[in-house]
């Protein structure tokens, strides 16, 4: 595991945000000032997932952004890649350990399966669309933007069947 990915787990893990033990590390790159990690259960691909964990880092981002912003710029990310509804909902601000932080849910309610548009895949891998949604949490340092979030891959639903909410999502955490 690289000391990058390393970093985010020992971030994450200040904030009470892990993935579970029996998960593997499935994807992790740093590209420019950005670090990510994804986890997913042992026996699962990243083009077959029912659960993730993923946690990213930003250099340097804290000065020019707000929390607020970059869950909303994570938002329309998900516009642009959704081919159903995106379900999106801020749940306010809070602190994690003294830091700013802004949490959310976000999903869209048929999303391609496809990991990673920067990455050629074969046909072969891409199946027919799914339902996601996640938990996001995004951190402010006096430098550093950390996003955090669980998400889970279902059959497609509709936004008022969401299968994570505001009523739910805490069950959803701790699980």
């Amino acid at each position: 595991m690289s000391s990058d990915v390393q970093k985010l787990i020992t971030v994450s893990k200040t904030f009470g945000f892990l993935p579970p033990l029996a998960w593997k590390l499935a994807f992790n790159e740093k590209r420019g000032d950005m670090i990510m990690a994804e986890f997913i259960p042992a026996n699962e691909t990243l083009n077959d997932w029912s659960n993730l964990v993923c946690m990213q880092g930003f250099e340097g981002l804290a000065e020019d952004v707000e929390p607020a912003e970059f869950l909303d710029s994570m938002a329309d990310t998900y516009k642009e890649h959704c081919q159903g509804e995106v379900v999106y909902q801020q749940l306010g601000s809070l602190k994690v350990e003294g830091l700013e932080a802004v949490h959310g849910l976000l999903g869209c309610t048929s999303m391609p399966n496809i990991h990673n548009a920067s990455i050629t895949v074969s046909a072969s891998y891409i199946t027919s669309p799914r339902g996601e949604m996640g938990y996001f949490t995004v951190i402010s340092d006096d430098d550093d933007i950390y996003l955090v979030h669980k998400s889970i891959r279902t059959a497609v639903f509709t936004a008022e069947s969401a299968p994570i909410n505001q009523q739910n999502y805490r069950d959803f955490m701790a699980e």
